[in-house]
């Protein structure tokens, strides 16, 4: 099955049971736009990186993508589409940088 399909049905299962904002709506379509127009099968773990990554610095909307993705690919794997995800883990080295741009956001906003 498409990733664009399998997306959009995952969206109207989350909007039929009142979930779904607009935000993970918003990351689930980019995220199928970036990965093109592929099988879920054949989604690469390199690509979702770099989806992930995004550009320019790590923020918290990394953890929030992962988030999304990660409830996105539970859903996928328990419909039998796939059986394991393409998500990086989420490493202990990735909290604690997302920790650090947490600490330096209050410290700025602090003084601001």
């Amino acid at each position: 099955m498409k990733l664009s399909q399998l997306v959009g049905e995952y969206i109207a299962f989350k909007k039929s049971l009142g979930v779904v904002g607009r935000t993970d709506g918003y990351c689930l379509r980019a995220f199928s736009r970036a990965m093109g127009v592929v099988d879920i099968r054949a989604v690469q773990p390199d690509r979702v990186s770099v989806f992930l990554a995004g550009s320019g610095p790590l923020t918290s909307y990394w953890h929030r993508k992962h988030c999304t993705l990660t409830s996105f690919y539970r859903y996928v794997i328990a419909h039998g589409h796939v059986a394991s995800s393409p998500l990086p883990t989420f490493s202990s080295e990735a909290t604690e940088a997302l920790d650090a741009v947490h600490l330096q956001s209050r410290r700025t906003s602090l003084f601001a």
